[in-house]
């Protein structure tokens, strides 16, 4: 069976990787990390000397600092502001990084800042967590059996974890090892990553469920489709096009991968609510809000079809207050398809 559903509501209110080569000497094409040296450097985050990337030396304190901070464009610029540190001052390389992620609330300050002492694994975690506003909290399914609840980077290392910048298919973390050159390399580059994700609406923190979503749409060309063909529908009776934005999209995947994930076809979700309280969990501000919802439909053109067909669909799609839409399409275990397609005026 087809089913379609619609409500109305008016309210006031980057790629990162590389192909593997041996780039240095002492890591070959083979080597795990091949590619991640040769991004780390060609970045200008870490550097290589007389062919050697030196992957398995342990980096210092002030290092790691340095090259995490670059990942923000934060440079080493003279400062002539003085710190508590008793073994750090202006003429230190890296001081004057070190006083702007103090002023970020990155760094602590404290007696001793230990420049040259290796950076631990966990150390690391919690500095990354922090520069990159990343949201960490105690609900999370990645687990080590060296990281117990009460140890002080758990939430960090778990959270960063669950979002594929930890590798958490291994059974120990190894919280208090010295962080290797490497393994700092292919933490940066898989932040970046993430960062990249998150700027293309791949993922988004969900504050309600405590936890990022992933946001890959079934089929991306469809969700194009689907906006073109409604625009034809508004152009039929004289309406400007609605704009297709990318942040209404991406709430309208989650709707639909809510609707996957929870088995149901409602217009109130079991854990968002009412379909006008989702977009306002996401940050996203309307003055008029709609929905229109459809299941097991196998093209973008008979979804459309089916939904100019009601009465209350057709409503939606040819409302002239609405300036905005957004579309998702996931796919169900079974193989069938939920559409969403939502309504704004901004």
């Amino acid at each position: 069976m087809r089913t379609i559903m619609s409500v109305l509501l008016f309210l006031c209110i980057v790629s990162f990787a590389t192909t593997a080569t041996a780039a240095y000497k002492d890591v070959p094409a083979s080597h795990w990390g091949a590619s991640t040296a040769k991004w780390s450097v060609e970045q200008g985050y870490m550097a290589a000397y007389d062919g050697y990337f030196s992957p398995n030396k342990q980096i210092p304190r002030i290092d790691a600092i340095v090259a995490l901070a670059a990942m923000k464009g934060i440079k080493d610029e003279p400062t002539t502001e003085v710190l508590q540190f008793e073994d750090l001052s202006p003429t230190h390389k890296g001081y004057g990084v070190v006083v702007q992620l103090v002023k970020l609330g990155v760094i602590k300050e404290q007696q001793y800042f230990n420049p040259q002492q290796p950076i631990t694994r966990a150390q690391m975690t919690k500095i990354l967590a922090i520069l990159f506003q990343l949201n960490v909290d105690m609900k999370n399914d990645s687990k080590f059996s060296d990281v117990p609840a009460a140890y002080w980077a758990n939430t960090y290392i778990e959270s960063l974890a669950d979002i594929g910048i930890i590798n958490n298919t291994q059974a120990r973390f190894y919280p208090h090892r010295a962080l290797t050159k490497l393994q700092l390399a292919a933490f940066m580059e898989r932040t970046m990553r993430f960062q990249a994700q998150i700027a293309n609406r791949e993922v988004i923190y969900d504050y309600l469920q405590k936890k990022y979503i992933f946001t890959f749409q079934y089929n991306d060309s469809w969700v194009k489709s689907v906006i073109d063909l409604v625009n034809v529908e508004r152009k039929k009776v004289n309406l400007p096009p609605l704009v297709s934005d990318p942040a209404l999209s991406q709430v309208a995947l989650i709707k639909a991968i809510d609707m996957v994930e929870r088995n149901y076809f409602e217009h109130v979700s079991p854990i968002y609510g009412e379909f006008q309280e989702l977009p306002t969990l996401f940050n996203y501000r309307y003055l008029a809000y709609g929905e229109n919802l459809a299941h097991h439909y196998t093209k973008p053109e008979d979804a459309v079809k089916g939904w100019m067909k009601s009465p209350i669909h057709r409503e939606n799609i040819v409302d002239p207050k609405f300036t905005h839409t957004g579309v998702g399409v996931q796919q169900a275990k079974d193989g069938s398809l939920y559409w969403v397609q939502h309504f704004a005026k901004k």
